[in-house]
């Protein structure tokens, strides 16, 4: 979420009255860090993180956030933020679903007029029973091999006699696999487009699967885990080929020579092209 949605009654609650204005503080820097997350108002594993770590993902200290507190409990080794606007956040997330769905449907569409009538009969047919995102994917993949996407009935003095040999449901559903195995979900068709290209280019299923879950690995180690702010966005990640290279990823991710110990990612002095 962008922003936080915080009701007056909030603000009037014994819980935030009755706590002194350090702790609405730092409890709005939590409540925050949260709404950007979107994690349901609960940071899961954090009890171990160093003075430097909630710094630099909440702007707020460990000293701070480890004191008692009515605006937050630990649970085991979470943290629960008071009235964080769960409502809200799963609202958000439905209306996202839906333009998603919206969205890909219009996509599909658009392929499908971009595709020669006489191609059709054969392409049809390897679609059903495919969820929507590899009916996208196996489409863009078609067009994409023969440099027609976007080209619309204009292609059909351009193509070919014979049609491009459309995804099967086998590989569709790799694909699928491997976009929806990396933490992040950003740019679905852009990513399952990157994975049929290089599907088509000779790479196999099990060495790309293998690389995104090594690079997973380094990822689930680092502080915050996936919510941590430095990882890659997946149009990033495949964009960039970032699975081919699991080792050159790690590095990303060593202990600081500081001495903080954990794993935090390194910042980088410039962003890449498409940042993250």
């Amino acid at each position: 979420m962008e922003w936080i949605n915080l009701h007056q009654s909030t603000l009037s609650a014994p819980e935030y009255l009755r706590s002194v204005p350090s702790e609405r503080g730092t409890w709005l820097n939590l409540l925050a860090y949260c709404c950007q997350q979107e994690n349901g108002g609960f940071i899961a594993d954090c009890s171990d993180w160093k003075d430097r770590t909630w710094q630099q993902i909440a702007g707020i200290t460990r000293r701070e956030v480890r004191a008692n507190c009515r605006l937050w409990e630990w649970v085991d080794t979470g943290l629960r933020i008071f009235a964080y606007p769960v409502e809200k956040e799963q609202e958000l997330k439905v209306e996202r679903a839906a333009g998603r769905l919206g969205g890909l449907t219009k996509q599909k569409n658009k392929l499908l007029s971009a595709i020669p009538q006489d191609d059709l009969p054969s392409l049809l047919p390897t679609l059903e029973g495919m969820p929507l995102p590899a009916q996208v994917a196996t489409l863009q993949a078609s067009l994409l091999r023969k440099g027609r996407e976007g080209k619309g009935k204009e292609g059909n003095e351009e193509r070919e006699s014979t049609a491009p040999a459309p995804l099967n449901s086998v590989l569709a559903s790799q694909i699928d696999a491997v976009a929806t195995s990396y933490c992040r979900q950003d740019a679905p068709l852009e990513v399952r487009s990157f994975l049929a290209e290089d599907m088509d280019a000779g790479a196999s299923y099990e060495d790309i699967r293998r690389g995104v879950n090594e690079c997973m690995s380094h990822i689930r180690e680092a502080p915050g885990g996936s919510s941590n702010q430095w990882v890659p966005k997946a149009l990033t990640f495949f964009q960039q080929r970032q699975w081919r290279s699991p080792e050159a990823f790690a590095e990303r991710w060593k202990p600081r020579a500081n001495g903080q110990g954990g794993k935090q990612p390194i910042k980088l002095t410039s962003q890449p092209k498409n940042g993250f």
